[in-house]
């Protein structure tokens, strides 16, 4: 009986993925024709506001989480197949269930951030300072390295879970995840004995500092307007904090530019550190030395400046500012898609609000 019920419900829960795909499918049909029928200006286009804003209605209503859970099963990220693979099925079934996930990603999201504040802060500070030994500064600066791989990989993990079980995440900010855990992986590699590396890791610090005062303003902010959000159908009940907005015109108005001065930092220390590292490479091709000594040199670990006549860096720092630089811009596209869909098409929301109505 047990062996009936279960292939009963099998068949029934694929039925309903097949239905659930042919509307969805449907109502992106409806929307495309409809805009194409607003579009020409020999065709009679006064029901098409309508008919365009009823099929964006019902493509949400398939995105959400409940009937989301009901679509066929997305195929896994090469990261989740890396750590759980492939056969797992994160998906689950029960809304309360999911609701949990949620909640648990949003209170690891709050006690980390200020974990983010409180290492670079110190580590910052302790370096300005100079009143603790290198050797242990190198070793704390090991662990903070290693702290950041454990919570861009955490991060990762639980963004793809909550994207599997229907929440709205931009892709790339999951992808700028993976960028921070190479970056992660780059920086515990480098060694606190070079002179250029500290310099690096010394800015790093204060840039880190400063990411974890706007991910805590971030919270306090966001989360207060995600309920009346969900409440008015503008989001779902599985959408979180996201990292490159807000809700109200008031929030955007604080959290924006400092986002852009985030984001502008940490493209100028990626350039910086790109551009410095040209320099001191073009400085040892004019004092004579070969490509093949600059590429001995590259992955070395001086003990201090001096030592590094021939290339004053290491490849590793080449690494962190291509990364960085990366990082950056990505985020910097993110955030300016973000304006233009808040702002530059408040015709095209209220037309569609007025054709609902």
């Amino acid at each position: 009986a047990t062996s009936a019920f279960h292939r009963r419900l099998v068949a029934e829960t694929d039925a309903l993925a097949r239905d659930a795909d042919a509307l969805r499918s449907a109502a992106a049909a409806l929307d495309a024709r409809a805009r194409g029928t607003a579009a020409n200006s020999d065709a009679d286009s006064s029901a098409a506001p309508l008919a365009s804003a009823a099929a964006r209605d019902a493509a949400r209503m398939l995105a959400a989480p409940d009937v989301n859970a009901f679509l066929p099963r997305r195929r896994q990220s090469f990261f989740m197949q890396l750590f759980l693979g492939s056969e797992v099925d994160v998906c689950s079934p029960r809304q309360d269930a999911r609701l949990r996930l949620k909640e648990e990603y949003n209170q690891y999201r709050n006690w980390t951030s200020m974990l983010y504040i409180f290492f670079p802060s110190l580590l910052a500070g302790l370096q300005l300072s100079g009143v603790a030994p290198r050797s242990v500064l190198g070793l704390m600066t090991t662990l903070y390295h290693a702290w950041l791989l454990h919570f861009y990989s955490a991060l990762a993990l639980r963004e793809s879970v909550l994207l599997a079980n229907g929440s709205h995440i931009r892709l790339w900010w999951i992808r700028h995840h993976y960028y921070f855990i190479g970056l992660s992986l780059v920086m515990l590699t480098c060694s606190y004995a070079n002179a250029p590396c500290r310099a690096f890791m010394q800015r790093f610090n204060i840039w880190a500092a400063f990411q974890g005062v706007v991910m805590i303003l971030q919270t306090k902010y966001q989360r207060k307007r995600m309920y009346t959000r969900v409440a008015l159908g503008r989001d779902g009940s599985m959408d979180v904090v996201a990292a490159d907005g807000s809700g109200v015109r008031g929030q955007v108005l604080l959290l924006i530019p400092l986002l852009w001065v985030l984001q502008i930092a940490k493209l100028w220390m990626g350039l910086s550190l790109l551009y410095e590292q040209a320099l001191a490479a073009y400085s040892a091709s004019v004092s004579g030395a070969t490509l093949g000594e600059q590429f001995m040199h590259l992955f070395s670990h001086p003990d201090d400046v001096d030592s590094t006549a021939i290339v004053p860096g290491s490849g590793q720092l080449w690494m962190c500012g291509i990364i960085i630089t990366v990082i950056a811009l990505g985020n910097l596209h993110a955030t300016s898609v973000t304006l233009y869909h808040k702002f530059a098409k408040p015709k095209e929301r209220r037309t569609a609000s007025i054709a609902r109505d």
